[in-house]
């Protein structure tokens, strides 16, 4: 009589087979059936014969190995088809290929030797495969850093708050620690895997720092330094070094793609607020443009906004340099057109391209400067430099390309007008005009 056992969702059943074709030449046979998702595993237990010296060992074993079984079931899945095989005790068992899957990955092996000694031996191994794969995939990481300042004397920061945010996909998470005496940190347990980002933050002096990191399982630790200054308000370390500007016309349109760099040769960070921020003038062209005119903010920003002609952020200057970039669109109302451009920081070097197509560059306080071609597009290049802080540099621009329907639109509108007031008037004097009698045959 078969007696099944129920574990979960998953059915056992162990019983005697009654198909003698089904019946082994000797010993025990387990037999195993999982799909992806694991339903139903039989298993048939045949004894020899009521003679056979170790009856209850056989059962026992077979008992032994179902038990382990949930374990496997809750810690991994074992996936595809699974048959193994054993020759009466003390026998060696033949070959049993094994399949164990975890996490997307088969792990093919083959048992071979005696059972006597350990009767659980065919099945401890792919058990235990599982359960080691299924330990990798559920490991967790770690951050872990330090927090220095680099002013002179350089030393690490104490009784510093570090906060880590993680971000994931549709969601963030925050979590907090302070530094030790020796400056360091540590965000343990941290998940592994799928599409994470890592954002250690801290603030120091009023100004912002932050490190990224990302964890895999194959590099599930990081170590993170945080290098924090000293703050100053005191603007005038700021000297621009780089002024870059590439022209490039299009339908009726002019596009100016800038980078401006900065630099502080100081060892203390500049401290800049939303009350006294960054300032970036716009380049200006006249006669004034049609419309509005766009800006899209390419890198190094913070938080920019626009006001008065000119991009203003609240970017920290650290040590060193920084540069910001962006890229703003004309649409010219002449074919002769005047671009100036203001540098409240100063450039040490000034370099204006401008697509060869037709644009002519003159009364330019740049020098020509030979001609590059990049990705197939030939640029005139003007160098310039050195720029004081509030200076400006100014070129003349002819060639400039307009759109041709400006006129023609005004021209069309005006035909169609007219057209549109000759059939009016028409229509309204044939209503008007007395109707003739007729004239009898």
């Amino acid at each position: 009589m078969p007696v099944a056992h129920e574990i979960g969702t998953d059915l056992i059943v162990l019983g005697a087979a009654e198909d003698p074709a089904e019946r082994p030449s000797s010993g025990l046979a387990v037999a195993a059936a999982a799909g992806p998702v694991v339903n139903t595993i039989g298993h048939r237990m045949k004894l020899r014969s009521p003679g056979n010296p170790r009856p209850l060992l056989v059962f026992a074993a077979g008992t032994a190995a179902i038990m382990l079984l949930p374990a496997c079931l809750a810690h991994g899945r074992i996936q595809g088809s699974t048959y193994l095989a054993a020759e009466e005790l003390g026998q060696p068992a033949a070959a049993s290929p094994v399949r164990v899957q975890t996490g997307g990955s088969v792990a093919p092996a083959t048992h071979r030797g005696a059972v006597s000694g350990n009767p659980l031996s065919p099945y401890a191994a792919p058990v235990l495969a599982s359960l080691a794969e299924n330990a990798a995939t559920n490991m967790t990481g770690e951050i872990h850093g330090t927090v220095l300042d680099q002013t002179p004397p350089a030393h690490p920061v104490a009784e510093q708050m570090v906060r880590l945010e993680i971000v994931e996909r549709g969601s963030t998470a925050t979590r907090d620690t302070t530094t030790d005496p020796r400056g360091r940190f540590s965000f343990p347990r941290l998940p592994l895997g799928g599409i994470r980002a890592f954002l250690v933050q801290v603030q120091y002096g009023g100004i912002p720092y932050t490190a990224r990191a990302v964890l895999t399982p194959a590099v599930p630790v990081r170590a993170v330094q945080l290098s924090v200054f000293e703050p100053t308000n005191d603007r005038s370390t700021v000297r621009g070094t780089l002024a870059f500007a590439v022209v490039e016309p299009g339908r009726g349109t002019l596009r100016v793609s800038v980078i401006q760099r900065l630099e502080n040769a100081t060892d203390r960070a500049v401290v800049v607020t939303s009350e006294d921020p960054l300032v970036f003038p716009l380049p200006l062209v006249s006669p004034i443009p049609r419309g509005p005119q766009p800006v899209e903010f390419v890198g190094g920003w913070h938080d920019p906004q626009i006001t008065h002609g000119a991009i203003a952020d609240t970017i920290p200057v650290l040590p060193g340099t920084m540069q910001v970039a962006y890229s703003v669109g004309f649409a010219p109302r002449s074919r002769t057109a005047t671009l100036s451009w203001r540098l409240p920081y100063g450039a040490t070097d000034v370099e204006v391209l401008v697509e060869d197509r037709g644009i002519q560059v003159s009364d330019a306080e740049l020098r020509a400067n030979g001609t590059v071609t990049e990705r197939g597009r030939r640029y005139t290049r003007w160098s310039g430099g050195p720029v004081r802080p509030g200076g400006t540099v100014s070129a003349r621009l002819d060639g400039v390309p307009v759109l041709s329907e400006d006129h023609w639109a005004e021209i069309a509108a005006g035909i169609l007008a007219l057209v549109l007031a000759c059939g009016l008037a028409a229509g309204l004097c044939r209503r008007s005009a007395p109707a003739q009698p007729e004239v009898p045959p």
